[in-house]
Parts: C-alpha cells; sequence; structure tokens
C-alpha cells in the first residue's frame, strides 16, 4: 500500500520505477486510467495456489489501496467463516459420512474432504439430480462404507447455481430398517397369533353351537315321536286296559270255581291260567310304560342326597350279576353333593340303563359303574363289555319301541332318556361294534345350571 503527494510525483515515482515494478495489476489505477482493479479472481480457482488481489484508488489524496493474499490464505478464510466452514460442521454429525456442494461444471467448490476442492465428477444420477428440482436418492460405495446419498439442487435468487450432495452412513439406516422388519415380523406374528386364537375359539363356539343344534334337533324329534306316541296311547291305553282287566278278572274267577270241583286236569288248568295271568300283566305294564312315556312326567323335585338311591341301586343289581354270571363293579365315592330332582323317577332311569347293560353282557363280562362330581353336574358312567353296536343302532336306542331283543320292547332307554332330559340333564352313548358299549349321564347340581352334552363318538 503507498500514498503520494501529488499526481506529478505520482508519474515522477513511477518513470523512476524499474520496468518490472511497473508491471503490477493497479499500473491502471496509477496512470489514471481506473479507479479499481482486481487479479486472480476470474477463475477463483484458489486450490491451484495463485495469488489474488485487489487496489482502489483513494478518494481524498493521491495513492492506491492494494491488499493482495495467496490462495491458501483465501481457503482457510473460506473453511473459517463460508460454506467450507458449514460443509464441515456438518460432517460432525454421527449419520454423515460427506457433504459436498457442485457447481452446475460439476466441479466441487465445498467438501468435507477439502483435497477434492476444484475436482470435478459427473456421471448421469448428477445429471439428472441437478435438472430435476427434487430430491434424488441413491446407494453407493465410499471407501469400505455403504452410504445413501441424498441430492438436491441448490438455488440463490431463484437461479440454479450448483448441487448440494449429503452422503449418510447406511448402518444406522440399516439397522432401523431392520428394527422397523423386526417390529412389522412381530406385529404381524402377533396378530396371526390372535388370528389363529380367534379362528380357533370362533370354532369351538360354532361347534358348541353346533352340537347344541343338533341335540335340540333329536330332542325334537323325540318330541315328535313321543307327541305322536301319546297321541295314540290316548286313544287306545284305555280300550286296551279294560278289556285285559275284565280278561284278568274273569280268569281269577274261573281258577277259584275251577279247583273247587275237584277235577283231576285242575293242576294243568292252573298253570294254563296262571301263563295268562302273567302275560297279561305283562301287556299291562307295557300299557303302563306307554302312558308314562306319553304323557308329562310328574315330577316331585325337592333336593335329595343321591348316595342312599345309588348304595340301593348298586345293591339291586348285585342278584342281577350272580345270577347272570357277570362282575358288577361300582365306584360310589363316600359322599356326593345334593341334587335336585325326583330320585324315584332318577332310580327308574338308571335300572333301566343298567339293566339293559346287564342285559347285553355276555356270561362272563363285567358291567362297572362310575359316579364323581364335576363340580356342576355328577358324571354317571355306565359301560359293558358286550358286543357294541354299530352307528345304525346307537342313533336309535332312545326311540320308543326300538330293540335288538327278541322279547323286548323297546322302551326302558326311551323312559330312561325321558326322564333325565326332564331333570335337565343329558344322556350320550358311545359304542363299537366289538367293543363294548358306555353311557354317560350328566346331571346338573343345583348351581351348575343346564348341562352341555358331550359330543357322541362315532363308530
Amino acid at each position: 500500500m503507498g500514498m503520494m503527494p501529488g499526481m506529478g510525483m505520482m508519474r515522477e515515482m513511477m518513470r523512476r520505477m524499474p520496468s518490472h515494478m511497473r508491471r503490477h495489476f493497479y499500473d491502471p489505477i496509477l496512470r489514471g486510467k481506473a479507479q479499481e482493479a482486481f487479479t486472480g479472481f476470474g477463475e477463483e480457482k484458489f486450490w491451484l495456489g495463485k495469488k489474488y488481489g485487489v487496489a482502489v484508488r483513494r478518494a481524498t489524496v493521491p495513492g492506491v489501496i492494494v491488499i493482495t493474499a495467496d490462495a491458501d490464505y483465501i481457503l482457510n478464510f473460506r473453511k473459517e467463516i463460508g460454506v467450507q466452514r458449514l460443509i464441515e460442521d456438518l460432517k460432525s454429525h454421527p449419520l454423515i459420512t460427506a457433504v459436498s456442494l457442485q457447481d452446475t461444471d460439476y466441479t466441487y467448490i465445498a467438501h468435507t474432504d477439502a483435497r477434492r476442492i476444484g475436482t470435478r465428477e459427473e456421471d448421469p444420477f448428477l445429471r439428472q439430480s441437478l435438472e430435476s428440482n427434487t430430491e434424488q436418492m441413491r446407494l453407493l460405495t465410499l471407501g469400505e462404507k455403504q452410504v445413501l446419498e441424498v441430492t438436491r439442487p441448490f438455488f440463490f435468487q431463484g437461479k440454479k447455481i450448483g448441487l448440494f450432495r449429503v452422503a449418510l452412513d447406511s448402518t444406522h439406516i440399516e439397522q432401523g430398517w431392520r428394527r422397523s422388519v423386526a417390529s412389522i415380523f412381530t406385529y404381524s406374528l402377533i396378530l396371526f397369533l390372535l388370528s389363529v386364537v380367534g379362528v380357533v375359539v370362533i370354532s369351538r363356539i360354532q361347534e358348541r353351537d353346533w352340537q347344541r343344534m343338533q341335540q335340540l334337533e333329536r330332542e325334537l324329534e323325540q318330541n315328535r315321536k313321543l307327541a305322536a306316541l301319546g297321541n295314540l296311547a290316548a286313544g287306545v291305553a284305555h280300550e286296551i286296559k279294560n278289556p285285559l282287566n275284565a280278561i284278568s278278572m274273569g280268569i281269577q274267577r274261573l281258577q277259584r270255581e275251577f279247583l273247587q270241583t275237584g277235577d283231576q286236569a285242575q293242576e294243568e288248568f292252573l298253570q294254563l291260567t296262571t301263563t295268562i295271568r302273567k302275560e297279561i300283566q305283562r301287556l299291562n305294564g307295557i300299557v303302563e310304560q306307554t302312558l308314562q312315556l306319553a304323557r308329562p312326567l310328574p315330577l316331585q323335585r325337592e333336593p335329595f342326597d343321591p348316595q342312599p338311591v345309588f348304595q340301593e341301586i348298586a345293591l339291586l343289581m348285585e342278584e342281577e350279576a350272580r345270577t347272570r354270571g357277570v362282575t358288577w363293579r361300582v365306584n360310589l365315592p363316600s359322599t356326593l353333593p345334593v341334587l335336585r330332582g325326583d330320585p324315584r323317577q332318577l332310580k327308574q332311569a338308571l335300572l333301566n340303563i343298567i339293566l339293559n347293560a346287564f342285559q347285553a353282557t355276555p356270561a362272563g363280562g363285567e358291567v362297572s359303574w362310575q359316579v364323581e362330581s364335576t363340580g356342576k353336574a355328577l358324571r354317571l358312567r355306565i359301560t359293558d363289555t358286550g358286543e357294541g353296536m354299530p352307528p345304525e343302532v346307537r342313533e336309535k336306542i332312545f326311540d320308543p319301541y326300538f330293540t335288538t331283543k327278541q322279547r323286548g320292547v323297546g322302551l326302558g332307554l326311551s323312559i330312561a332318556h325321558h326322564i333325565i332330559q326332564a331333570h335337565a340333564g343329558s344322556i350320550t352313548v358311545h359304542s363299537q361294534p366289538g367293543q363294548g358299549t358306555a353311557f354317560q349321564i350328566l346331571l346338573p347340581l343345583p348351581e351348575g345350571g343346564q348341562i352341555q352334552p358331550e359330543k357322541e363318538e362315532k363308530g
């Protein structure tokens, strides 16, 4: 920088200067041909190591103010206060690998790696990024790292002046992506399990409802049969009972009068009339059973202890077992919860079922009876080692007058089924040919409500 007292003196000093000193960039100012001068700023390629300077003519007194600096100084200045400083600050973030700014010629004018300033990099992706006005992304490898690069055109006063590029460490992104995938997988698995549980629950509910519907359909069909039987019994029962009573009384009179004659054939006559009277009594019993099955049961409901009733049944069947040569096994708990119902009717139903089991079991076989409490009901299981039943027989055993016995009437199991239903209980049968038969009865306890029958086993 210099100050001169006047233009004449300035010219004199320039004349006396060596020729190489008069070739400075500010010579036009000294000659009075310019007010300011610059050198080195046309290309602004500080990375080439040039010298840079600015000169202006003094306003009040003759002279020139000159400021010069080398490229390293300007680069350091930019790093401290310019875009380069901002870019290097951005790199301090752990997710950012590199930040750069390129001009429209794809030359780096700022970069986190200062060595790349002034170099040029161009590829189809960068051209597309510069031409667009939105963010672009790509995966690429920098050194040994895979990064996600995001680019966006850079504008100043509405004019596109370059391309801003940020490279993000993909490790954190991949970790976040993996966590997201793991979360999605976990949530999907939870939803799948919930769906499976929901399907299972709904299926069980539907199966239970379907079983209940089937049970109701069977009960409805049974009630229809009983209603038809009731109509038949109501119209015929009295017509049958009256002649039977008359025949029975006539036989009794004949026995009394004939025995008084002292005829030698009285013994044969007595045997014949006795047989007739037994058959009349059997027919009368069938009529009574028919009437009992057809009309509503006159239940005498009351709380009662089932233990004495069950023990009495067990004792009664011991003689039946001895007569038939069948083993009779009974498993009764020492105490049982109180039932509410008609003990006389329940006793009849159980006797009918157990007697049916004895009739189906050959000599040397076994009939067993097990009683247990489930908390809501009494479960009674009666099993035999007989021949079992095919499905077509098993489905009809509770129908009135259906029997497989030569002298059977087919009312015992129907009456038992009728009595158990009247007590809000259920009875199911499990049987297969050659594997015996098992009857299962559920009788609700007073607080247990109505019992859902178990699914009948298919043979």
